[in-house]
């Protein structure tokens, strides 16, 4: 999980390293000062685990829990985020951190969010090259419209090397004549406006701000390079410790490897060191122990497949596994990256029958497989057991006439309820929706309600998290006069 690197092209490999671990951490926590450090880390890939659509994202629970702790021990705690900054505030949630959202164009600070000005001049621009944009006809790209740019997301193509060459093309021929660049990512490419802001531009502001006695920056992408470039470059100019931490994972580029200090396995990796620094900065703290990585599990049941929060739900949020317990093995048992990331690809919100589900992982599969010839075996020990499921349905004497007792009884339900009622309902009535839009639907005639609640990603957020949030649009049809009440 951790491995450290001293220079470009020396860096130990990290599958395999988790055995190394505390050596390795005990030797970052030696660098770093006793007091005083600056943590500066992007979102996605690094604290929150790659989504297969940006909505769908969550934070890590244990680096959100160690965020919290160091925001309130330590100069200065910043994400640095290519969302637009307000998405990455909600998203991220912690209180007293720096917010910096579109690659650096984007700030959020005293609860106002700022453009820079030079961005702000060129969003016609992006206007007028998303207006000349031709993308493939079918190809599952998602647009995605931010405050200064464009974002073509090709994660969930089929045939994703086929569509990223493609989508430059696309992009090039838009954006030709214009004041814009293209910025690569991890499976996206992104049209921004051309001007001398990013991440490290940011970070070195923010630094020369604070006057901290150390910086930590923790990245996985290309935009991260300049915040490497800044740290580096700070550390240099003050003689303060500036460490770079990169998140490895099949999709990151090799410059971003090559600039680190330490490289760490995934987000499980940075939770280990976040946590590790809470520990050691907070009032009382310790200096970290041996920690290890996750153990390979694997669940048999309709919901695991379907990641089915009821297991998730002790951690508070969505937690960090793959999308699906074949993603799980893959990337654990197989220790292969890239059919990992194909498998958790799949977007289950999709589908309303486990043969759409199933035909959607066999293109995945066949795709991977037409690459060239299966190059790893589990080890003994680890080879994936296929389960079967089968379900009891029990009464639970509750029932509902109007909307203001289903409000009542939504909150004395259990989550298995709630599982079975807008989980299994999806598979059971073969639609994209479940039982409670039904109802709201058909019985109360309330199609406003029922479009809200039946849009609902229920993969996305815990059992709880879906209660209360079904409670919300419940409330706001109440106070509307839905049904009569």
């Amino acid at each position: 999980m951790f491995a450290d690197e001293s220079g470009a092209g020396s860096a130990v490999p990290v599958a395999g390293s988790g055995a190394r671990l505390p050596e390795q951490l005990g030797r970052l926590l030696a660098q770093l000062p006793a007091a005083g450090l600056a943590v500066l880390t992007d979102i996605d890939g690094t604290i929150s685990p790659i989504a297969p659509r940006p909505s769908a994202a969550f934070i890590d629970p244990a680096c959100r829990r160690a965020l919290e702790r160091l925001v309130e021990v330590l100069p200065l705690v910043a994400c640095l985020s290519g969302r637009a900054v307000a998405e990455a505030a909600e998203l991220v949630g912690v209180p007293g951190v720096r917010y910096s959202g579109s690659h650096g164009m984007e700030e959020l600070y005293g609860g106002h969010t700022t453009l820079a000005p030079e961005a702000e001049e060129r969003v016609a621009d992006v206007l007028a090259a998303a207006a000349r944009l031709r993308l493939p006809d079918g190809s599952g790209v998602m647009v995605e419209r931010k405050p200064a740019s464009i974002a073509l997301h090709y994660r969930q193509t089929l045939d994703v090397a086929a569509t990223h060459r493609a989508l430059a093309e696309a992009c090039a021929e838009a954006t030709t004549g214009l004041p814009l660049r293209v910025l690569p990512g991890r499976l996206v490419l992104e049209i921004v406006p051309d001007v001398a802001v990013d991440k490290g531009t940011v970070a070195a502001r923010l630094l020369q701000t604070h006057h901290p006695a150390g910086a930590l920056y923790l990245g996985d992408d290309v935009t991260d390079l300049p915040a490497f470039a800044a740290l580096a470059d700070w550390g240099k100019a003050t003689g303060r410790t500036a460490l770079r931490l990169a998140v490895h994972s099949s999709e990151g580029p090799p410059a971003l490897r090559a600039m680190a200090d330490y490289v760490v396995e995934g987000v499980p990796g940075v939770a280990t060191v976040l946590t590790a620094l809470s520990d050691r900065y907070s009032p009382g703290g310790r200096d970290a122990g041996p920690a290890s990585a996750p153990p390979l599990q694997q669940r048999g049941d309709v919901g695991a497949l379907l990641r089915s929060p009821i297991a998730d739900g002790a951690c508070g949020h969505a937690c960090t596994q793959p999308a699906n317990d074949f993603a799980f093995w893959a990337r654990g048992a197989l220790g292969d990256q890239v059919l990992g990331e194909a498998l958790a690809s799949v977007d289950t919100i999709q589908y309303a029958t486990l043969a759409g589900l199933r035909d959607a992982l066999d293109q995945r599969l066949e795709a991977y497989l037409a690459a060239g010839p299966l190059r790893r075996m589990a080890p003994p020990g680890q080879e994936f057991h296929f389960m079967k499921a089968r379900t009891f349905v029990v009464p639970t004497g509750l029932e509902a006439h109007s909307l203001g007792e289903f409000r009542e009884m939504l909150g004395r339900v259990t989550v298995h309820s709630l599982y079975f009622h807008m989980f299994e309902a999806r598979l059971r009535l073969g639609q994209l929706t479940n039982d409670f839009s039904a109802w709201f639907q058909d019985t109360l005639d309330l199609p406003t309600l029922a479009n809200e609640v039946a849009r609902l990603d229920p993969y996305t957020r815990t059992l709880e998290g879906l209660r209360r949030r079904l409670t919300q649009a419940v409330d706001r049809a109440l106070r509307s006069g839905g049904a009569n009440a």
